[in-house]
């Protein structure tokens, strides 16, 4: 007598199988993303020797795996949760967890090839951003392709519709070609007149107690006498004559008012227009510290601090 076959048992050993397999890849696939990520401490010889390049698309095509796998995954829940035969799946399943492969890869060669000259460092990409994307394109899948295909067929229309739509998909990432600039950023503080304060031996401003105070920001491309000045270098990005920085300050003891500074524009080999932030300084003569971000193109790009004391003379 021939044995039947049981439809529930075979279908309940593909779903396991198919389960197994799903998981297996989401582990290799987080694995290798701990392994690869850019500037790891610890690695193995092997993975320490890679190239910051090949270290990128590695992590692209690990995300993109994530995220196909978390994709099928969820799927293939649904489908056991409410019963349903995977008779005919199969082989979807198994593909989908793979499809974000090349979408993420295309992703990474149009964003990679789009925002920054094939020679510029690879520092300047965001590793957070583009495994992000990888991992959203993967779960996405085949959706994924319709903005692709809007990117790449802007120049049809407009050269102004695809770099908008590139610089788009570069501010989301923290990700853009930043212009070059060698030049210092300078500080000054002023009391409520205009007039410049004292420094100490060690270059360290001190500040009347309690007295409304300004500090002045501002570029220029030689280093000042008598204030306080950090070097700023820009290299591997773009040659142009006007730069644009924004700045935002802040401190633990005082509260400057504005907080950030939109934009501040120059032409690179002059001195930039002084941004100022008022603040009242603070009543007893501790140590305090104010710091200054520097962002170009919503990238920080430097930090200056400095540390000041408050003089209780004269009051």
């Amino acid at each position: 007598m021939q044995a039947s076959t049981n439809p529930e048992k075979q279908s309940g050993t593909a779903a396991a199988v198919m389960a197994l397999y799903l998981i297996l890849i989401f582990i290799l696939s987080l694995g290798l993303i701990i392994a690869v990520w850019p500037n790891p401490q610890g690695d193995p010889h092997w993975f320490s020797t890679m190239s910051a390049e090949i270290r990128y698309l590695l992590l692209v095509v690990c995300g993109g795996a994530l995220g196909g796998s978390l994709h099928a995954i969820r799927s293939l829940i649904w489908v056991l949760g409410h019963r349903q035969s995977l008779k005919g799946w199969v082989l979807w399943y198994a593909l989908r967890a793979l499809v974000g492969i090349p979408l993420a890869l295309i992703f990474y060669m149009a964003v990679r090839g789009g925002l920054l000259s094939p020679g510029a460092d690879s520092r300047l990409l965001n590793p957070y951003g583009m495994l992000a994307f990888s991992v959203g394109i993967g779960f996405s899948g085949m959706s994924i392709l319709e903005k692709l295909t809007a990117v790449f067929s802007a120049p049809l229309k407009s050269d102004v519709m695809l770099e908008t739509e590139i610089e788009r998909i570069g501010a989301a990432l923290g990700l853009a070609t930043l212009d070059n600039y060698q030049g210092f950023v300078c500080l000054a503080f002023q009391d409520k007149e205009g007039k410049s304060l004292s420094l100490t031996s060690d270059e360290h401003p001190v500040l009347p107690s309690r007295a409304p105070c300004e500090l002045s920001v501002w570029f220029q491309p030689d280093k000042p006498e008598g204030v306080l000045a950090n070097e700023l270098q820009l290299t591997g990005g773009t040659d142009t004559k006007n730069l644009a920085f924004k700045l935002v300050a802040d401190s633990d003891s005082v509260s400057l008012r504005p907080r950030q500074h939109e934009s501040v524009s120059f032409l690179v080999k002059e001195s930039s227009p002084r941004v100022k932030f008022q603040f009242q300084a603070p009543e007893t003569s501790a140590p305090y510290e104010i710091w200054i971000e520097v962002f170009q193109k919503n990238r920080l790009v430097h930090v200056m601090s400095t540390t000041f004391y408050v003089s209780n003379k004269g009051n």
